[in-house]
């Protein structure tokens, strides 16, 4: 997972996690597309068809359901460095010759690595797209991750990790997200250079012939297919990539902290940023559709409460907002902004009692109908986007959901109730189990908060480490 620098990037990171959230919506409505189907063929691989008659191009997404967290110990960014030099060279076509013959053909290729999946998503005319599926099968079985492209690619990786080692938001996140996570092999995506530099081509392909298989893999296609003829296109070609059996890591049960704990990393800053988070488990499509509606109401957009009141009313936050990230086995919901130091306590004092008031106080149904039709409408805008619709596909099939379910996820919206959001809200989100990260002056912070929270534990940073300061402070 890699995060930009840039003087609006804490806003951008919340909106990405949030927008993991969002992209459920637009699978729903993809389902009222007539033209989508789906098969597996015969070595298990599962391809999902949007056809779109007289359509020139071809779009394509080869998603492997095992992303960093499968990363191998010890080589934490693995996963990522396997998918950024998996187009780079063959057996049958070198390094030097692959990049030129996938430009001629007006191959268009981006990668994306997550916790749980590896994506790349592949654009090019119809009349090469054959030609390019003869490029995929040799890469897939006959991969030689060129040691100079491996270098390359590795170098990259490196100087983008230094660039970010000095960005506020970015170890700020990370802090949160590793402790929310402790031993999770989620926090792998937070890889270093160390790790980076023991991975060899050895490394990347026994990560591929383990993970890089048709039982753990899926092509999204949209394009002018019939479903019979491309499936005979698809098995005449990939028929000696056969299935294997599946070796995933063992993802620990977590539970959230029994108390609330503040961790300051005590940084010179002139204001401060701060994440708080909830870790729940739910397997309910209700539930996810509460879940999200619920987020809505508290932060997840510029008319939930916590913005009209702690950026817009009362001026405390330069940005506000929350938001939900679902993972296969975990998920979590936060409150992240950037903030003026002197309103720190005031800040998560307020936070608390409008989550309170969620728990305790009915909705009132006009703000409740403005927040469903807030999110249905931002399906239409999404929906529109291509490269958004193959998204929302790949979650759904990474969740192991039936193509319906969707639907019922836009059901579950409209049909939530007042009732619903306290439930929600009683079940996963307790007053005394937030995990609380603020990177600003501890002096400040401290004074602050000691009089509301009996655990603050401070870090200073030492190199690009954070180390706990002697004498946890228990009030």
């Amino acid at each position: 997972m890699l995060f930009r620098s840039g003087r609006f990037l804490f806003s951008r990171l919340l909106l990405l996690i949030s927008f993991i959230s969002g992209i459920s919506f637009c699978l729903s409505q993809s389902l009222q597309i007539k033209n989508m189907e789906q098969f597996y063929l015969s070595n298990k691989l599962r391809v999902v068809l949007l056809h779109e008659k007289n359509y020139p191009l071809v779009r394509m997404r080869i998603v492997i359901f095992t992303g960093e967290a499968s990363s191998f110990s010890g080589m934490e960014g693995l996963a990522t460095l396997t998918a950024r030099c998996f187009f780079k060279g063959s057996a049958s076509f070198p390094e030097e010759h692959l990049f030129r013959l996938l430009s001629y053909q007006g191959c268009k290729i981006s990668v994306e690595v997550k916790e749980e999946k590896t994506t790349f998503s592949v654009t090019i005319p119809k009349e090469n797209f054959e030609r390019f599926l003869i490029i995929l099968e040799d890469l897939l079985l006959r991969n030689t991750f060129p040691e100079n492209a491996l270098n390359e690619e590795r170098n990259a990786l490196i100087r983008e990790l230094r660039n970010r080692k000095d960005n506020p938001p970015h170890y700020t996140f990370a802090f949160f997200y590793k402790n929310l996570f402790q031993k999770s092999p989620y926090t792998k995506i937070f890889f270093t250079e160390e790790s980076l530099r023991k991975i060899t081509s050895h490394y990347n392909l026994a990560f591929l012939k383990r993970y890089y298989i048709p039982n753990n893999s899926a092509f999204i296609i949209q394009g002018d297919f019939e479903v019979n003829n491309l499936k005979s296109l698809l098995e005449k070609r990939f028929a000696k990539w056969v299935e294997k059996r599946l070796f995933y890591p063992y993802i620990p049960p977590l539970s959230p902290p029994k108390t609330n704990i503040i961790s300051i990393l005590n940084s010179p800053l002139s204001e401060d940023y701060f994440l708080m988070g909830y870790l729940f488990r739910t397997s309910s499509i209700e539930e996810r559709a509460n879940i999200l509606l619920f987020n809505e109401i508290l932060g997840g957009s510029e008319f939930s409460r916590l913005t009209l009141k702690l950026k817009e009313t009362l001026g405390y936050c330069r940005y506000i907002g929350s938001g939900v990230q679902f993972l296969k086995n975990d998920g979590f919901l936060f409150v992240a902004g950037h903030c003026k130091s002197e309103k720190i306590r005031e800040i998560i004092s307020n936070i608390l009692t409008e989550i309170k008031n969620l728990k305790e106080k009915r909705i009132e149904e006009k703000e409740l109908k403005s927040s469903k039709d807030y999110l249905i409408g931002e399906i239409a805008v999404r929906i529109s986007d291509p490269e958004i619709l193959l998204s929302s596909l790949e979650e759904a099939l990474l969740y192991n959901f039936s193509l319906d379910y969707l639907d019922k996820l836009i059901k579950g919206i409209e049909n939530c109730t007042s009732e619903n959001i306290l439930i929600i809200a009683n079940k996963y989100f307790k007053m005394d189990s937030n995990f609380i990260v603020i990177t600003g002056r501890k002096v400040h912070i401290v004074d602050s908060l000691s009089k509301d929270f009996e655990k603050i534990e401070i870090y200073n940073r030492i190199n690009y480490s954070w180390e706990k300061e002697k004498g946890e402070r228990n009030n």
